[in-house]
C-alpha cells in the first residue's frame, strides 16, 4: 500500500528546498517496499561531477538487493548489494563495475562476506573479494586499506575445545610484493584440561599448514603443549611456573625438483613472581605491583629458508612477559633473560584513576637472533614505559613509549579522547623513528584529530583530520553536515585526500545525500512531519 502526492514541496526550517510534481511513498508502518530511492549529489576530482541514483528491491523477508547507477562527466559506475539474513545464515555480497565500453573491458570488485550455523556447533565463516585492478578500492574510494584478505573458515566450538580448518589469501594493494602466497590448508585445533587436582593447567595446539607460493610449496605439522601452574604464598607473594615444548616437521619443494625436510624441537621454562602491594583509604586505592620473569630457551639456529611467520618482532606493553616475541611458531626467542616491570595504580574516585609502567627485558645469555638496530637487540632493551589518566566519562589520556638506554626516544603513541554531553573529540600523535620501518619511511610523526558533534535534535557534524608534521603535509581532511527527523535525512560532506602515488591519487569529494525517511518511522528525533514537510 502506497500514500501519492501530487505538487509536493519539502521545507527544510521553513524553507524549500525540493519540488516534484508527483512523489509515492509507502504508509505508514510498511519499512520496506521496492522502488526508487531518494538520489545523491557528487562532485569529486576523480568521479568527476553527477548523480547517484539508487534502486532498491525487496526480494522476499530476508533478502534485499540495491543497485546505484553513478553517472558523472568523467566515468559511470554500476554498484549493487544484495543481503539475505536467515536465524542460522547471513550473505552481504557486494559488487562494483566501471564499464568500458571502448575497450571492450571493466574494471571492479565483487567481495562476498557471510557465516552459516551447522548442527554440531559447526561454523562457516568466509569473506572473498575478487579485483580487478589493485588501485580501483582507494582511487573510487571504496576503501583504504594495505590489503585485503580472503578467507573462508569452518569452525567447531566444544567445551574446552576449539577446531578451526581454514584456507586465507592476502592481496598486497600498495607496497609491490613478490610473496602473496596462498595458505592451503590451514587446520589448527586447541585444547585447555586440568591436571593435579586443578594445580595445573594443560593447553595443547596441534596445526597443520600447507603454503603455496609460485616458485615453493611449504608444508609444517606442529603440536605444542604448555603446562602452568599458580600459587599465591603467605607473604602475598604471586608466584607462577610453566614449561613448554613446541615442534614442528617441515617439508618444502621447489621449483627445482629439490625436497627438503627439517625437524625443529623449542622448548621453553620460565617462572614469574610478583609481590602486589596495596593501600586502601575511604576514597583511595593504590597498587604498586613489582614483576619479573625468569625465561630459558636453548638456541637452535633456524634457516630463513623454514621461517615463514616469524620475520618482524614486536615490543610492547601487551607482550612485556611473553616467552616468545615473535609473532609466529616458526621462530623462537633464546636464551637466559628476564622480564621486568613495576606498574602503579591509583584509583581515587568511580572511574577516576592513573596509573604508569616501566619495564625493560635483560639478557643474562643473548645470541645473534635479533637484527643491529632492533629494539630487542643487546643484553638490554629499550625501556618501556606507559600511563594513563581517567576522569569518568569526560577524559580519557593514554601514551606508550620506548626509550633507548641512552634515553634517546624511538617511539611514542599518544591517545586522547575528551567527551562532553553529546560531542566528543580524540586525537592520536605518533613519533617513530624504530628500526622497523622502511628506508623509504623514516621518521614518522603523525597526528590525526577526529570529532563529533550533537548540536540540536535535528542537526549533527562529524570532522577528520590526519596531518603528518615531520614532512607538514595534511594527509586527509573530512566534514559532514546531517539534518535528521521523521521525514527525511539530509547530509553534507567534503572530503579531501592530499597524499598522491599511483595507487592513491588526490581527490577532492563533495556529497549531498537525501533521504526520505517514510512516514510513521521512528527516528532519534520526535519531531513530527508536518512541521518540516509541506504539500
Amino acid at each position: 500500500k502506497s500514500l501519492i502526492f501530487r505538487d509536493a514541496w519539502l521545507e527544510l526550517g521553513g524553507i524549500p528546498v525540493f519540488y516534484t510534481p508527483y512523489i509515492k511513498t509507502p504508509e505508514p508502518g510498511i519499512t520496506r517496499a521496492s522502488g526508487l530511492l531518494t538520489p545523491s549529489l557528487i562532485s569529486s576530482e576523480l568521479l568527476g561531477i553527477g548523480i547517484k541514483q539508487p534502486i532498491f528491491f525487496a526480494l522476499t523477508e530476508n533478502s534485499d538487493l540495491t543497485v546505484s547507477l553513478l553517472k558523472t562527466n568523467e566515468t559511470n559506475l554500476i554498484e549493487s548489494e544484495l543481503r539475505v539474513l536467515l536465524p542460522d545464515e547471513s550473505l552481504n555480497l557486494k559488487g562494483v563495475l566501471e564499464p568500458l565500453l571502448s575497450k571492450e573491458k571493466f574494471k571492479g570488485f565483487i567481495r562476498a562476506e557471510g557465516k552459516k550455523e551447522f548442527s554440531g556447533n559447526i561454523r562457516l565463516d568466509y569473506d572473498v573479494t575478487l579485483l580487478t585492478n589493485k588501485d580501483f578500492l582507494m582511487k573510487y574510494n571504496y576503501g583504504e586499506t594495505d590489503s585485503i584478505p580472503n578467507n573462508i573458515s569452518l569452525t567447531r566450538f566444544m567445551d574446552y575445545r576449539h577446531e578451526k580448518l581454514q584456507s586465507y589469501y592476502f592481496q598486497s594493494l600498495r607496497t609491490p610484493t613478490a610473496k602473496e602466497p596462498l595458505v592451503l590448508p590451514h587446520l589448527n585445533n586447541q585444547s585447555v584440561s586440568s591436571l593435579a587436582d586443578g594445580r595445573i593447567i594443560s593447553f595443547k595446539q596441534s596445526s597443520l599448514i600447507g603454503l603455496i607460493e609460485k616458485e615453493k610449496k611449504f608444508f609444517r605439522l606442529n603440536h605444542s603443549i604448555n603446562l602452568s601452574s599458580k600459587k599465591i604464598l603467605e607473604k602475598g607473594f604471586l608466584i607462577s611456573t610453566s614449561a613448554a615444548l613446541s615442534g614442528s616437521i617441515y617439508n618444502i619443494w621447489e621449483d627445482n625438483n629439490s625436497n627438503s625436510q627439517y625437524v625443529a624441537l623449542y622448548p621453553v621454562l620460565s617462572t614469574d613472581l610478583s609481590f602486589p602491594m596495596i593501600k586502601k583509604s575511604p576514597n583511595r586505592k593504590e597498587v604498586i605491583d613489582p614483576r619479573i620473569q625468569l625465561v630459558y630457551s636453548p638456541f637452535n639456529q633456524v634457516s630463513e629458508k623454514y621461517n615463514e611467520d616469524s620475520v618482524q618482532v614486536d615490543f610492547d606493553r601487551t607482550n612485556l612477559f611473553s616467552t616468545n616475541r615473535f609473532p609466529g611458531i616458526d621462530k623462537q626467542e633464546s636464551g637466559i633473560w628476564i622480564n621486568s616491570s613495576i606498574n602503579y595504580l591509583n584509583m581515587f574516585k568511580k572511574n577516576q584513576s592513573f596509573g604508569a609502567e616501566i619495564g625493560q627485558i635483560i639478557r643474562l645469555i643473548e645470541f645473534d637472533q635479533f637484527s643491529p638496530s632492533s629494539i630487542l637487540k643487546g643484553r638490554k632493551s629499550d625501556f618501556l614505559l606507559s600511563g594513563f589518566f581517567e576522569y569518568s566519562d569526560l577524559v580519557r589520556l593514554t601514551n606508550s613509549l620506548l626509550m633507548s638506554n641512552e634515553l634517546n626516544l624511538r617511539l611514542s603513541e599518544t591517545n586522547l579522547s575528551l567527551s562532553h554531553g553529546t560531542s566528543t573529540l580524540s586525537g592520536n600523535l605518533l613519533y617513530s623513528t624504530s628500526a622497523e620501518n622502511t628506508k623509504q619511511e623514516g621518521k614518522i610523526t603523525e597526528l590525526t584529530i577526529s570529532g563529533s558533534s550533537q548540536i540540536n535534535d535535528n542537526w549533527n557534524s562529524v570532522f577528520d583530520v590526519r596531518h603528518d608534521i615531520a614532512n607538514n603535509q595534511t594527509i586527509s581532511t573530512s566534514a559532514g553536515l546531517t539534518f535528521e527527523n521523521e521525514c527525511v535525512d539530509f547530509s553534507l560532506n567534503l572530503s579531501k585526500r592530499f597524499g598522491s602515488s599511483d595507487n592513491l591519487p588526490e581527490d577532492t569529494r563533495f556529497e549531498i545525500k537525501f533521504d526520505l525517511g517514510g512516514f510513521g518511522r521512528k527516528r532519534k528525533s520526535s519531531t513530527s512531519c508536518t512541521k518540516n514537510l509541506s504539500l
